[in-house]
């Protein structure tokens, strides 16, 4: 009963979440450039379309323990993302082999780089093209990026 009631939640979630996205933008676009039969086939917001397509995904696994998924939790990581991508100052300076990034900001989005660089960090230094850490600095973590071998330089500042 509990794992059925999740499921049409999660179904209901899913549903929803992508039908806002969509519809809330309907009335602002114009109509006159859209052919017959058109419609957006994506949401207009990213975090409502991430929040979908993981539901719609484990809802697809027959496997999912929908026990151990919360919701909740991938939307805040969804907020501290936006938080470090449009609010945290970054500082980059070339260094030998690599680049250094000074990632700093104030309140909510200096605990949110706090939770995203560091366990991100961790998931670039099991890469085989960089060695990552993060540190930290007054005003924030202080990422560390560095490239290995033929990558270094090769990507964008």
């Amino acid at each position: 009963m509990k794992r059925t009631l999740l499921l049409a939640l999660a179904a209901a979630l899913a549903a929803a979440l992508t039908a806002h996205a969509v519809s809330a933008q309907h009335p602002a676009m114009p109509h006159a450039a859209m052919p017959p039969g058109a419609a957006p086939t994506e949401p207009g917001q990213a975090a409502f379309a991430a929040l979908a397509e993981v539901v719609r995904l484990l809802d697809a696994d027959p496997a999912t323990d929908w026990s151990r998924v919360s919701l909740e939790r991938l939307r805040q990581h969804l907020i501290d993302m936006n938080e470090v991508v449009l609010r945290a100052r970054v500082s980059a300076r070339p260094v030998d082999g690599g680049l250094v990034m000074d990632v700093t900001g104030e309140g909510r989005t200096a605990r949110a780089i706090d939770a995203m660089l560091r366990p991100h960090a961790a998931e670039l230094e099991r890469m085989e093209a960089y060695a990552a850490r993060a540190e930290p600095i007054p005003g924030g973590p202080h990422h560390l990026a560095l490239a290995r071998g033929e990558l270094v330089g090769g990507h964008g500042r």
